[in-house]
């Protein structure tokens, strides 16, 4: 049923920008395809880079509450969703099912047509009123996620504690665990799940490998923000305060670039292909990795850019307002971010770029904090924008979730009012309109798969 979604959501795109006729400029066309609120303010997203986004929340004092929403981008209809204890600080698409984590250590997963499972992983809260940014990853068809357990025997320092990252299979059985010095604040795994990186705010990185179970330690003595693991086994390591370092499998650091640093807890890092997407910030607002409840005190001010590198060289770069979240496919790049004195007033940011770091889109939200963003590209040259805005400086809130269709198509006019259109390049042109596409797309749907369908289900 993959192609048929792919067709389906192409189809949708197409219709939504529909341009009319054939020119000589390549243009980008834009259209708001859906919107939809949720409860409280959204911590995270993911897709699965097809059809589904999940959008994590969270609410109240300290964030004391959550939810999670998987959504249909199509028309953002909410397939599925459950409130949590504990606002939703991450969130992943693992294997076709959703997973999601807590800033009070509750795991949550489910896969359709199964029961929810639910999972704590840590002791921190009730026992010491302690709600922590929880890092969340997928590693090929596990979930990783960190643990942390305190058994409150004093030592001279305090309460001993015990912390690692553990591997669950959708049904919630753990498969492997090590353990680590420190809280965790980012994980990530290579394409394939069997490397796993994981780093703690005192700067230590930890490589892990799931098929021999060896671990290597890196102190490279910076709170560590975001990781990300390429198929080749080298590690990008974003830290707090700017320093992009690159590590080879076995702990080798071939060298490190200094940008700007990072404002919030989220995610900085993505692959666009084989290439590396960098998100940064510069701001005098940093925060706390052990208080879950600063994401909007320190979000905010300053400015920031979205990098493109490849073997630690830049490809390009864009600046951009701080940026707080990004995510890739192997053509586009999307940012979520904000600029302005929070102690006056903030405009939240949604920005997509292209492969070659050319902006397709980008709106400004006044007064609004957008702190994540979600892409799919159902097929090369469209592209589904998937963003979430709620007002600023207010944790009982309702979020407001919109998916934005891009499409880049060589044309010179448009007629559907809510289309934007941008020319980016000249380029060739093409006979036949998007529109017109869109309509041969959905009948040889029609005709291939629904009536087939149809027949066979009466057979």
């Amino acid at each position: 049923m993959r192609a048929w979604h792919a067709l389906l959501l192409f189809a949708v795109l197409a219709a939504a920008v529909l341009p009319v006729a054939a020119g000589a400029a390549a243009s980008v066309q834009t259209a708001t395809v859906w919107s939809r609120e949720v409860r409280g303010l959204v911590l995270s997203m993911a897709s699965d880079g097809m059809r589904y986004v999940v959008v994590g929340t969270g609410w109240g004092d300290d964030l004391a509450y959550g939810a999670v929403y998987v959504l249909d981008s199509v028309n953002g209809v909410v397939v599925w969703n459950t409130t949590t204890e504990g606002g939703v600080s991450s969130v992943a698409v693992v294997d076709g099912c959703y997973a999601a984590a807590t800033v009070d250590g509750m795991v949550y997963i489910k896969c359709p047509g199964k029961e929810l499972v639910r999972l704590n992983v840590s002791n921190l809260y009730p026992r010491l009123s302690m709600r922590v940014y929880w890092p969340l990853a997928r590693a090929g068809d596990l979930v990783l996620t960190m643990y942390a357990i305190t058994n409150l025997k004093l030592s001279a320092s305090g309460p001993l504690f015990e912390f690692g990252v553990e591997a669950l299979t959708t049904s919630g059985q753990v498969v492997w665990s090590f353990n680590t010095s420190n809280f965790v604040t980012a994980i990530a795994a290579s394409p394939n799940g069997t490397l796993v990186a994981a780093g703690d705010p005192s700067g230590v990185l930890y490589l892990y490998n799931a098929e021999t179970g060896n671990i290597t330690m890196v102190k490279l003595w910076h709170p560590i923000h975001s990781l990300l693991v390429t198929s080749t086994g080298e590690v990008y390591v974003y830290t707090y305060d700017g320093l992009l370092y690159r590590v080879r499998w076995g702990g080798r650091v071939e060298g490190y670039v200094k940008l700007e640093g990072a404002a919030a807890p989220g995610r900085l890092l993505a692959s666009m292909g084989g290439v590396v997407v960098l998100g940064t910030a510069r701001t005098s607002y940093r925060l706390d990795e052990l208080n879950a409840t600063k994401y909007i005190d320190v979000v905010g001010g300053g400015s920031g850019a979205v990098y493109a590198l490849s073997a630690g060289s830049t490809i390009w770069g864009h600046g951009l307002s701080a940026t707080y979240w990004v995510a890739a496919t192997s053509d586009y790049v999307a940012a979520a971010g904000g600029s302005g004195d929070p102690s006056v007033g903030f405009n939240a940011t949604v920005t997509l770029l292209d492969s070659e770091g050319r902006v397709l889109y980008n709106k400004t939200m006044p007064g609004r904090l957008a702190l994540s963003v979600s892409l799919i590209e159902p097929v090369p040259g469209a592209a589904l924008l998937v963003y979430a805005s709620a007002p600023y400086q207010s944790l009982n809130c309702t979020s407001t979730v919109e998916a934005v269709a891009v499409s880049t198509q060589a044309t010179t006019t448009t007629t559907a009012t809510a289309t934007t259109t941008t020319t980016v390049q000249p380029g060739p042109s093409i006979p036949v309109s998007l529109g017109v596409v869109a309509l041969i797309v959905l009948l040889v749907v029609i005709v291939f798969v629904v009536i087939p369908l149809w027949l066979q289900s009466h057979h």
